[in-house]
């Protein structure tokens, strides 16, 4: 699951809400009790490795009146006894209402896995939220294939009335992310499938339906992870899209 840094907003119900990336991963969630466990000390030793190291992690929050949950960019202080404040990464502005909102997990990006942490908030407030981890974690998302990055490709998201076009930003065997702009993302679907054109100097290297794994929120430029329905890049060799794209 690669996350990166958005800073948009979205409306609903006339509140303007903090987006820096919408968490479409509810697959995710729904698979923690079939997924490997890792206890507390390791999940502390982890968080305090990512303190001293200058990393971050993300602190995943849900509404109870949106069906879709935020992800917030935060720096962890040193874990004592499973305790542990995340300091804000982005600034938060005043219209998202944290109070209003369920602290479900932190999710920390361990190497080729994702971890997510069940927590119980303690406090929480505009420059970071204290919590307790509970007892165990769950290791999700096991990724054995690399990211390619990519330059010079154009890429086309179609759905029946929009278009979007930009630019391939990098690709893998399970999937792309491309980033795009339209004037049309209002009519943009993102629970329907799209189809993708990539294009190479003018060729077509790739064109297929593909499903939208998550995206950025954003009016005009908005980045896309999409997968293909029918795994059309795994049959393609890897060798032959590096080539293409170097």
């Amino acid at each position: 699951m690669d996350i990166n840094k958005k800073k948009d907003s979205f409306s609903a119900d006339g509140e303007t809400l903090l987006s820096p990336w919408l968490f479409q991963h509810q697959d995710l969630i729904n698979r923690l009790e079939s997924s490997h466990r890792v206890d507390q000390k390791k999940l502390i030793n982890i968080l305090n490795h990512i303190h001293f190291t200058d990393g971050h992690i993300f602190v995943y929050l849900s509404h109870p009146k949106y069906e879709k949950g935020i992800l917030l960019k935060a720096s962890p202080e040193p874990c004592i006894g499973g305790e542990v404040t995340c300091r804000w990464l982005d600034e938060t502005p005043s219209e998202l209402k944290l109070a209003d909102y369920q602290f479900r997990y932190l999710i920390i990006l361990d190497g080729q896995s994702i971890i997510l942490v069940p927590m119980s908030l303690l406090s929480v407030g505009s420059e970071g939220c204290t919590v307790q981890l509970l007892k165990i974690g769950y290791v999700l998302n096991q990724r054995q294939t690399q990211r390619f990055v990519c330059r010079g490709v154009t890429a086309e998201v179609i759905q029946t009335g929009f278009l979007a076009s930009g630019e391939l930003v990098d690709f893998s065997p399970a999937g792309f992310r491309v980033r795009v702009m339209s004037d049309f993302f209002k009519w943009f679907n993102s629970d329907r499938q799209v189809i993708i054109n990539l294009y190479n100097n003018k060729k077509v290297v790739f064109s297929g339906p593909c499903a939208i794994v998550r995206q950025t929120e954003g009016h005009l430029e908005r980045e896309i992870v999409l997968a293909p329905v029918d795994d059309q890049i795994s049959r393609f060799k890897i060798r032959k899209w590096k080539i293409l794209f170097q």
